[in-house]
This record gives structure tokens, C-alpha cells and sequence, in this order.
């Protein structure tokens, strides 16, 4: 199924279950700035594996942040634990670094 917020900031599809996201699915956020100017750029993207309406699993998440003079953000493939990145996974920076390691609690626990 999919699911569209009344201002259309959040696009949500895949599977659902008792209306939560259960499964594997992807969501779509984008920020008012985005939307005001018609840009097509994602604030978020996530596509893998829900439970409960959270990440869980095997996932890919893109974050990103422009401004007038630059983009920021990273990539993560990875594992989720309640949306937060857990165990092992890949970060890639915009800016040209990156992280491959473990991780707890969305932090970094290895170099």
C-alpha cells in the first residue's frame, strides 16, 4: 500500500500491517523548502525492512541537506534496530569520507 500525508511531505510505501509499516517498504521526507521550490532532491530516503512503523533490518538510508552554496549528508547500508543504525553498516559521506564498521544505539562504536 502507500500513504501520502495531507501535506505531502512523507511518502510511504510497501507492506503494512494493523496500519503500520511491516515489512519491506521505502519512505520519503521532504523538507517545506523542497517542496515550495518543486525540487526533486530527498531530504530522507529509506528503503528495507520495517517492523512496527520503525527501520528494523537490512536497510538504506540517504540524508541530505542543501543550502545556496552546498549539499551535506551521507549514505548508510546497513542494520536498524527501532530506526536507529545497529550492528554492522557503511557510511558514505557527501563530502568524500567514509565509516565502515559497528554500530550501537545510531553511533558509531569502531573506527
Amino acid at each position: 500500500g502507500q500513504y501520502i500525508t495531507k501535506n505531502g511531505n512523507v511518502i510511504c510505501e510497501g507492506q503494512w500491517l494493523n496500519d503500520v509499516r511491516h515489512g519491506f517498504g521505502r519512505m520519503i521526507v521532504f523538507s517545506e523548502e523542497e517542496k515550495k521550490n518543486c525540487e526533486k532532491e530527498k531530504t530522507l530516503f529509506f528503503e528495507g525492512w520495517f517492523l512496527n512503523d520503525a527501520p528494523n533490518g537490512y536497510g538504506f538510508q540517504r540524508l541530505s541537506s542543501t543550502n545556496s552554496n552546498s549539499r551535506n549528508g551521507h549514505t548508510f547500508s546497513g542494520y536498524f534496530e527501532d530506526g536507529e543504525y545497529q550492528g554492522f553498516g557503511i557510511t558514505q559521506y557527501f563530502s568524500g569520507g567514509s565509516h565502515e564498521g559497528m554500530y550501537e544505539n545510531g553511533q558509531k562504536v569502531t573506527n
